[in-house]
């Protein structure tokens, strides 16, 4: 029993530090006890002014679907003060003190609460379906029931608040949920309270206390007429014995013990059961209906509002009998309205029914006699209690530990927490348990059906397939909130089977086709994986520049591969030695880049000349004036080339690193016979005929436009949509119509293709011959300019213009790709698109040989 004159003890009791909450500024602040607390008002006070009464108490908890504090407090608060003195954290668990029964209440705030609802209104409005607004209240009970778990270590008793004398089914659920829990990490807690020098069977128990279950209804499910006593036919109130709810009482306590019995939540009398129920006093308690309608009563905006009606109905008399005196009494009756509104205090002393019901149960604890309680049921003083309440609060509820912990136990502990919530979580939410069962079954299914028909090592498109066809299987059978969840598992599975070995190399050509090759690197190439170049397994049937031989060659995956390299070899297999027309590439070592610097005077970053020098050269009028503008332009990017092929796009200065162009002498002007045409391999019969070129009245040669495919097929244009088709006569068609023309096309469709437009029978523009007698009395003068495709770059050579010597036979070869700084342009594939791929006129101008 708590000692009455406890307050006379607290000036010799030492001051202990709070571990949840820091202490006060002035040591001389003390809780009131005069005046009655109302809840708008209430004073937030900390954990150390509870040390003002360190005598024995008891913590009593509430949990349900009502706080204790709009349910329990009004019946008894007219002869007892409540004050909120504290709380834990923002857990929302609050700690209201009864200075005058000495109890202590911890009151949870719990999903039913109207700050709560509002909270979880506010998450399930930014959800994006019905499955993650039930995770979020889901979320919100494992909350609760990981309060709860705090709350039944560290309580004497827990009080349950029903709205009616219906039991919440899901109760059992919840309660058997968190003893399981509390199984799981009783090792934890008893190594925890042992930390801190706390009582044996304390941490023998890994709790302070098991506490008893008490039960509150708040509406009585009988009748007025069940309730009266009919004997001798007397319904007076005063002989109301009250059986039928006695009666009530025993059946619904019977069946309650006969649930919690079969839901194995109270087995057989142990220390371990997660709550035990009281054998001797009776543990539920069923408000009267004259009591529920105080406690409505109590309510102050309800009881205000009816009476507010009410008075206006009185008024609204008054106006309308305004002639009539008797108003008086009438107006006095309104106002005597409100000052009834007070009377409810004198009715609430049958809130002392509910006190006595607890009171029955704390005289087990607190009574003078220590043989009406067990060592279990002790009351605590508070400077014992508040250590333990507070590394258990920091553990369960908010998963701290304590730095004196050693690293392998606060491991463990900190594991074991996160087991402990995910069981929670499965049992509290049974939608979600056969969710994950029913779609942990479907994934394997799903993963076989990615598995089927597939090759070795296969490309993002046909693995993206594969997903979408193992998502179709997978959706058709899954259900529930896991739906998601294992949908992305199935994802990570089937991307984590394709990355383990079977990806395909899918670097693309500059043709449009990937490699074939697994995942590799190429050579000299950092990282890991197998070194090896790339290869699409594509070959072309592709002459040399000059014509002479056809070779197989693979596709190209870089410009270097396609437009040069491969030319340049076969002309060193071939051992050419003709003249050839040199084009302007890249070169940083230019000696005559590095003699122009050696005059040069350097100020800064920027190369300038100064004044007097630049009028001297403009004076002497030389060449070397004249250029140097150019020169600074490249020397001023002399660090930097382009990575494609030059267009009239391309920055004034920049030069490619090697030519895609290539211009050859054949041979003399003699090597071509009218008769027999180019006698080279892979021409079609007669398609190998230049065309007679009138160059001047007196001046007569040949040119032609070489088209060739990638089977090999080379055949010259006569027109853009005609083919050459030279007869035994021998007499070549004249090229008037080819050179009027203001383009020629630089993809026709192939001889063999008979209107198909497939890749393989179109045929590119290659070469273009020229033929020059040596009485040529003209300067020929060649603008080579591409455009390959729709809005593309128009691509030039460089020089843009250069010029052919008379008396030999010339050939202008073309890059085999089309690739400038951002992107490559591939041939066309529908009939409409051909039209936009075009060459302009060869031909710059013709002059008078002088």
């Amino acid at each position: 029993m708590v000692e009455e004159d406890a307050e006379s003890e607290v000036k010799s009791r030492s001051d202990i530090e709070s571990p949840l909450i820091p202490p006060l500024e002035s040591e001389e602040e003390t809780i009131p006890t005069d005046d009655l607390l109302d809840d708008s008002k209430l004073i937030e006070y900390n954990l150390e002014a509870l040390k003002l009464y360190d005598d024995a108490f008891e913590w009593l908890s509430s949990c349900g679907q009502n706080p204790l504090k709009k349910v329990l407090f009004p019946l008894l608060r007219p002869k007892r003060e409540f004050k909120k003195v504290a709380a834990f954290g923002d857990s929302g668990i609050d700690i209201y003190w009864c200075a005058t029964e000495k109890v202590i209440f911890l009151i949870p705030n719990g999903t039913n609460d109207f700050s709560k609802l509002i909270e979880i209104a506010r998450l399930i409005e930014n959800t994006d379906n019905e499955f993650d607004a039930q995770k979020v209240l889901k979320d919100f009970d494992v909350q609760m029931c990981v309060q709860s778990l705090f709350l039944m270590s560290i309580c004497h008793f827990v009080l349950l608040v029903q709205p009616s004398t219906s039991l919440d089914v899901d109760l059992t659920t919840q309660f058997l949920a968190i003893s399981e829990s509390r199984k799981l990490i009783m090792n934890q807690l008893s190594m925890l309270i042992g930390s801190i020098g706390a009582k044996p069977h304390w941490i023998k128990n890994a709790r302070i206390v098991q506490p008893k279950l008490l039960i509150l209804f708040e509406k009585c499910g009988l009748s007025q007429e069940d309730l009266r006593d009919f004997a001798d036919g007397d319904y007076s109130r005063g002989k109301r014995k009250r059986v039928p709810q006695k009666k009530l009482i025993d059946c619904m306590e019977r069946q309650i013990i006969s649930i919690f019995k079969n839901g194995r939540l109270i087995p057989e009398k142990t220390p371990t059961n997660l709550f035990k129920i009281s054998d001797k006093n009776a543990f539920i308690f069923v408000l009267q209906p004259e009591e529920s309608k105080i406690n409505e009563e109590c309510l102050p905006i309800p009881a205000c509002l009816d009476l507010l009606k009410e008075s206006i109905k009185v008024q609204r008399d008054v106006e309308t009998a305004a002639s009539d005196r008797s108003w008086l009494p009438k107006r006095r009756r309104a106002e005597d309205m409100w000052q009834e509104y007070d009377s409810w205090k004198s009715k609430l002393d049958q809130g002392e029914e509910v006190w006595n019901f607890l009171s029955a149960h704390i005289d087990n604890i607190c009574g003078k006699s220590s043989r009406s309680r067990s060592r279990s049921q002790e009351p605590v003083e508070l400077n014992q209690l508040l250590p333990v309440a507070d590394i258990l609060f920091r553990y369960i509820v908010e998963g701290k530990l304590p730095d004196s912990i050693e690293e392998e136990d606060s491991l463990k502990a900190h594991e074991m927490r996160e087991t402990v919530l995910a069981k929670l979580q499965k049992a509290l939410n049974p939608e979600w348990t056969f969710s994950d069962q029913r779609c942990g079954k479907l994934v394997p299914e799903a993963y076989k059906t990615y598995l089927t028909n597939l090759p070795s090592h296969y490309t993002t498109r046909i693995h993206n397939n594969q997903v979408d066809q193992a998502l179709m299987m997978y959706h058709g059978y899954a259900r529930g909130p896991a739906v998601k969840t294992y949908e992305r598992q199935l994802k990570d599975q089937c991307k984590e089977e394709w990355h383990n070995g079977r990806q395909l190399c899918e670097v693309r050509s500059l043709t449009d086709r990937h490699c074939v090759h697994k995942w590799h690197r190429l050579p000299g190439e950092a990282g890991e994986g197998l070194i090896m170049p790339h290869n699409s397994r594509t070959k072309s049937l592709t002459a040399s520049t000059c014509g002479e031989i056809q070779v197989q060659r693979d596709d190209p995956f870089t410009l270097e591969e396609a437009n040069f390299t491969f030319y340049d070899d076969l002309e060193s297999k071939l051992h050419f030695k003709e003249d050839k027309i040199i084009f302007d590439t890249y070169n940083a070592e230019s000696a005559q880049i590095q003699e122009v610097l050696s005059h040069l005077k350097l100020e800064g970053p920027k190369s300038q000349l100064t004044a007097s020098q630049k009028s001297d050269r403009e004076n002497d009028g030389s060449d070397e004036a004249v250029q140097l503008d150019d020169i600074t332009s490249v020397i001023a990017n002399k660090d930097r080339f382009l990575t494609g092929i030059e267009t009239t796009d391309s920055p004034k200065g920049l030069l490619p690193r090697f030519s895609s162009w290539s211009c050859l002498k054949i041979g003399d002007f003699s090597w071509y016979s009218e008769l027999k045409g180019i006698e080279q391999q892979g021409f079609i019969n007669r398609a190998n005929f230049l065309l007679r070129w009138d160059i001047s009245a007196s001046c007569r040669g040949f040119i032609g436009y070489e088209y060739e495919t990638i089977r090999g097929h080379r055949f010259f244009m006569q027109s853009p949509q005609k083919m050459v088709q030279g007869g035994s006569s021998g007499v070549a068609a004249p090229s008037n119509v080819l050179l009027d023309h203001e383009y020629m096309p630089l993809y026709v469709p192939g001889p063999a293709s008979r209107g198909n437009r497939s890749s393989a029978t179109v045929g590119q523009l290659a070469r273009i011959w020229f033929a020059i007698p040596a009485n040529c009395d003209k300067v020929i003068t060649i603008r080579p300019l591409v455009t390959p495709g729709r809005n593309a770059p128009t691509f030039r050579t460089t020089p843009e213009e250069f010029t052919l010597t008379p008396g030999s036979i010339w050939v202008l070869r073309f890059p085999f790709v089309y690739r400038d700084e951002q992107k490559t342009y591939f041939p066309p594939k529908e009939n409409n698109e051909f039209s936009h791929f075009k060459v302009a006129k060869i031909l710059s101008r013709g002059t008078a040989n002088g």
